[in-house]
């Protein structure tokens, strides 16, 4: 049996609003991180960009609970007191950036509002955020954006539901406070699981799951289906039920997953069918894990008060590839056990496959520091799996050596475990609350790029300046690509096209990688000497290529692979060699057409060739126009590369109502050397003259006649 007291004496949902030290911290900014502090590398992600997204000066209130997800060009932050938005260049972007009371203000019932939930839906191109406010019985109060960008707080819709309402009343949480939602996405609905406790916040009533039907709510309707009793008290089932976010555009059931409430070493799985049409809920599904125990409070160097260690509740869940990962902190001993009397934390991290018959533990592991004496604690971790395969975990950090920082662990999509954690380490103690064990958020937030699918962003809450806290926002990059190494097509022809297998060689990670369709951002390949190339990814270090050397030049080609992230990889040496041709350039269309009669006596003949020409050898001796009897017209001669055409431009108008032609030699050469085969002509025949005549002489005479 768990020990219920601990729980409840954890998870009552108060949060503190600091004014005065609101105030004193404005004059801290000397002290705080700023953006790009780090430049660490780890196993399978390193740290491009970080910066700090919102700070207690700015919050006002202790803990902050941070939550972060990143869009196609934005990312969005909310903390209890603040929701703000970002550039990717940690800039912020003027377009949100407001306390969350105000944001929500139309359906909070003027009650405070805490326990902000943010998500990036890429199968909608919407943002979603979710809050409570804290009367009771309290409301669940959702947002929704117009689309992918977030130009204002109008951007959103809002609605409100009453937690207790939905479905038959009275029921098991009548009266009772909704504490501690959580959010997770799919292709059709929204799923929000809460701890629902007694009016005094002395008993866990159980715990409830909210189905949202995502169609009806893009369309500005909010139809709810309640689950209650997941966990009925202290009873077996998902503890703090964490909705699950699935990226599969196909998917067909939603799920809520928790720590068991009534037992250690046990997740508790709910499966729900028909989610975007009339909901329906399995039972407890038990996935069997190794042992687990409640993390113990973490001291922190400079802190007098130990900081929350909080308990072994689910802070994030996502279904990427099939498998469902998630993570949380548990107290262990110096050989990574779960135990009971712990001398640490650590962050265990679960995969989990066969949801949707008997779901199975594919494969886990303990991160955690095996020190003797003053051992790093690692707690409130977040994971995200990119759809190349790779894992990161973000968490908070601290130990008797170590203010309370953030680290960040990774494993390649080919490794069985994670890395040693890399740290991003503050400086700054933390005293806050003085008499009390000090509050720290209680989750963590790591999500993936809607525009790439590589990259992965964390946020977690770190001791940004002394006596205070701040959301450290991370972009994690992944490896990049595999170099490419050879070609299975040594040579092109210009004016040809050819398909080819480029092999890449992978170090520490790297790869070819493509989301596929639906990605704004796709690997592509660049190559010089004019080939163009077009790839369609098949592994990690094999693309196939169309080649196009249409308008190429000859000579050794490189070839550089740029993965959809924008890092990039190019052979050390030539791997394509482009020749001339054999054949001959032809000229495919010319203006005026042959034939062509009644035409303008201002006009421009052009010639357009097959391809790339050289165009010193287009001149006003090889390219010419002249009338069927006359010497040729003084005319200049032009051609433009972009488009393969030549243009011969008379000097004047052409002659009324004749008949002119216009001729290529074979002097004329494309750029690989190669000449026209024979000489080219074609004729046309000018306007006739509109005006009629009229008689200009001789003058006009006086005629005078008689009869006699």
């Amino acid at each position: 049996m768990r020990a219920l007291a601990k729980i409840l004496s954890r998870q009552l949902p108060s949060y503190t609003l600091v004014g005065p030290l609101r105030r004193s911290l404005a004059v801290a900014a000397v002290l705080l991180l700023t953006l790009g502090s780090y430049s660490a590398s780890l196993a399978a992600v390193s740290i491009s960009t970080s910066f700090i997204g919102v700070r207690l000066a700015e919050s006002g209130y202790i803990p902050p609970n941070p939550s972060g997800a990143v869009g196609p060009t934005q990312y969005l932050v909310a903390t209890n007191g603040r929701i703000r938005t970002f550039t990717k260049f940690g800039v912020l972007d003027g377009a949100l950036n407001t306390d969350t009371d105000t944001f929500f203000d139309t359906v909070r019932n003027n009650s405070p509002t805490t326990y902000p939930r943010v998500a990036y839906d890429q199968l909608s191109s919407r943002w979603f955020v979710v809050m409570t406010n804290v009367s009771t019985p309290n409301r669940i109060l959702v947002a929704v954006s117009s689309g992918s960008t977030i130009a204002a707080a109008s951007s959103f819709t809002f609605f409100q539901f009453q937690h207790d309402l939905v479905g038959m009343t009275p029921n098991a949480d009548t009266g009772g406070l909704a504490d501690f939602p959580t959010l997770g996405v799919d292709a059709n609905a929204l799923y929000i699981g809460v701890n629902v406790f007694n009016a005094s916040g002395t008993t866990l009533l159980g715990t409830t799951g909210f189905v949202i039907k995502k169609s009806s709510l893009l369309s500005g309707q909010l139809v709810v289906a309640a689950f209650r009793q997941l966990a009925a008290g202290s009873g077996a089932g998902p503890f703090a039920p964490q909705g699950v976010t699935n990226l599969d555009p196909g998917a067909t059931e939603g799920y809520f997953i928790g720590a068991d409430s009534a037992s250690f070493g046990a997740l508790m799985l709910r499966r729900v069918t028909d989610p975007g049409g009339t909901p329906s809920i399995s039972g407890n599904l038990i996935v069997t894990v190794p042992s687990t125990r409640y993390p113990a409070n973490v001291p922190a160097k400079g802190s007098t008060r130990p900081l929350d260690g909080l308990d072994d509740r689910l802070s994030q869940a996502t279904i990427v590839n099939g498998s469902l990962w998630t993570a949380h902190a548990i107290g262990l001993d110096n050989n990574g056990v779960a135990s009971t009397t712990p001398t640490r934390d650590g962050v265990r991290w679960y995969q989990i496959s066969n949801l949707g018959s008997t779901p199975t533990l594919q494969s886990s592991g303990t991160i955690f520091d095996p020190a003797a004496t003053a051992p790093k604690f690692y707690w409130v971790p977040s994971i995200m799996v990119s759809r190349q395969g790779h894992a990161a975990l973000g968490m908070s950090f601290a130990g008797t050596l170590d203010n309370a920082g953030a680290a960040v662990s990774s494993k390649l999509s080919t490794e069985v475990g994670f890395g040693n954690p890399t740290y991003l380490p503050s400086t700054s103690a933390y005293n806050v609350q003085t008499s009390s064990t000090q509050r720290w958020g209680a989750y963590s937030s790591t999500s993936l790029d809607p525009c790439d699918g590589q990259t992965m962003w964390t946020a977690q809450e770190i001791a940004d300046a002394t006596n205070s806290w701040g959301v450290l926002i991370v972009k994690l990059q992944a490896p990049p690509p595999a170099t490419p190494a050879s070609l299975n097509v040594a040579s092109i022809t210009i004016g040809t096209s050819a398909t080819a297998v480029l092999t890449g060689t992978s170090a520490s990670g790297s790869g070819f990688f493509d989301p596929g369709p639906g990605f704004a951002c796709r690997l592509s390949v660049s190559m010089s000497h004019g080939v163009t190339a077009s790839a369609v990814f098949v592994n990690p270090t094999t693309l196939q290529l169309q080649l196009d050397a249409t308008n190429a030049t000859p000579g050794p080609t490189t070839i550089t692979v740029i993965n959809p992230d924008g890092q990039s990889a190019t052979s050390a040496s030539t791997l394509l060699n482009v020749v001339a041709g054999t054949v001959s350039p032809t000229v495919t269309a010319v203006t005026p057409a042959n034939g062509a009669t009644a035409v303008s006596r201002a006009v421009a003949p052009t010639a357009t060739f097959s391809r790339a020409m050289d165009a010193t050898t287009i001149t006003a001796s090889s390219f010419t126009l002249s009338p069927a009897s006359g010497n040729t017209v003084a005319a200049t001669v032009g051609y433009d590369g972009s488009t393969n055409i030549a243009t011969v431009t008379p000097a004047s108008m052409l002659a009324v109502g004749t008949t002119y032609t216009a001729s290529l030699a074979t002097t004329i050469k494309a750029d690989d050397g190669m000449a026209l085969a024979s000489p080219f002509s074609w004729s046309f025949t000018t306007e006739a003259d509109a005006i009629p005549p009229t008689i200009t002489a001789p003058a006009d005479v006086a005629v005078t006649t008689s009869s006699g």
